[in-house]
């Protein structure tokens, strides 16, 4: 199946934690351009560039690390990155997810017909069921540039309708009813929208969702 990533300017980023640190978690085609960004220099503006954004006005983050997307046809798992706010105690950004309210810090593991719902930049909220919990995926990212992930979660939107457009990648999908975290928005095509199991995001990073 061949599908593409989210348009990157603009996703909506959760608000995680590392020792004593908060970050944005995002996608890295959303904040470290698809393995071009430089760690540590690079700003993460909001609103984006495509929305009228620029820095150093809208720079709310520094992009501190992404897990590389391998190009070469090897599996892939995630789309991830995270990008450094400062200190807890000093973040301004609330961690609540517009329309949903805060999420659990606790993830829960996805099943399959569970209902989630997310907040995107462009559709904002939706609702929807998971329908897959391990698809396997080609994504565009670019002229001549295409990744394999495997075992991703799809979500396709009540009703058989989108659950997700360009620029809503880097949402984080949640329960529909308890809020706790269940997938990382990254792709979609058709009316199915991909997402990385949270777990594994999260994990990747060592940092925990901000409640």
């Amino acid at each position: 199946m061949y599908t593409k990533k989210q348009k990157p300017e603009s996703g909506i980023e959760e608000l995680v934690e590392k020792d004593g640190e908060h970050y944005i978690l995002s996608n890295n085609h959303v904040i470290a351009d698809s393995n071009n960004g430089v760690k540590n220099v690079d700003a993460v503006i909001q609103p984006g560039t495509s929305d009228g954004g620029s820095s150093p006005a809208d720079d709310i983050a520094v992009l501190s690390d992404f897990k590389d997307i391998d190009f070469t046809g090897a599996s892939n798992d995630i789309d991830a990155a995270i990008a450094k706010v400062g200190a807890a105690t000093q973040t301004i950004i609330d961690p609540a997810i517009i329309d949903i309210g805060l999420p659990k810090t606790t993830p829960k593991t996805a099943m399959l017909y569970q209902s989630v719902r997310k907040h995107g930049r462009t559709t904002g909220h939706k609702v929807g069921v998971i329908t897959d919990l391990s698809a396997n995926i080609w994504v565009g990212y670019g002229p001549g540039k295409t990744a394999w992930f495997t075992d991703q979660i799809a979500v396709t939107g009540i009703g058989y309708t989108n659950f997700s457009s360009g620029g809503d990648s880097g949402s984080l999908i949640v329960d529909a009813v308890s809020l706790e975290p269940v997938a990382l928005l990254f792709a979609g095509g058709n009316i199915l929208t991909f997402a990385n199991p949270i777990d594994l995001v999260l994990s990747y990073f060592g940092v925990t969702i901000v409640p």
